[in-house]
């Protein structure tokens, strides 16, 4: 048991108990995140890519290849509105970034961005 100000710091928590963050990736423009998602998120045991949106459809097969991802698609914004994804991952154009954004988040979506969302705070 923990301390009386901390009650659950010695807590045992199981690998059952992690809950996966779903993480879906819209284009691949830039390359250093688009592509490095599934990498980083297999050796982590609280996040996996579910699905990833390229309109390359050559790009985003061998990615998902690579990363053994189970959906793919060309539609951006059915991957930030899709109720099986937690996590936006926008590595897309700057001139396509700020309706994926505010779509993800109208949809609860947690977002990481390759750029700020927008270019102006009025499109914000």
């Amino acid at each position: 048991m923990g301390s009386p100000e901390h009650p659950d710091t010695e807590k045992e928590y199981h690998m059952s108990e992690i809950v996966k963050k779903r993480i879906g990736i819209i284009g691949l423009d830039h390359w250093y995140i688009g592509r490095e998602a599934p990498a980083i998120a297999s050796r982590r045991s609280d996040a996996e890519v579910v699905t990833v949106a390229h309109r390359d459809a050559a790009n985003r097969q061998t990615l998902v290849t690579q990363g053994n991802i189970p959906h793919q698609t060309d539609d951006y914004l059915s991957v930030a509105t899709d109720p099986g994804v937690d996590v936006v991952v926008t590595a897309c154009t700057t001139a396509e970034n700020v309706e994926l954004c505010l779509a993800a988040v109208e949809h609860g979506k947690h977002l990481v961005l390759v750029k700020p969302c927008a270019m102006t705070v009025a499109d914000a």
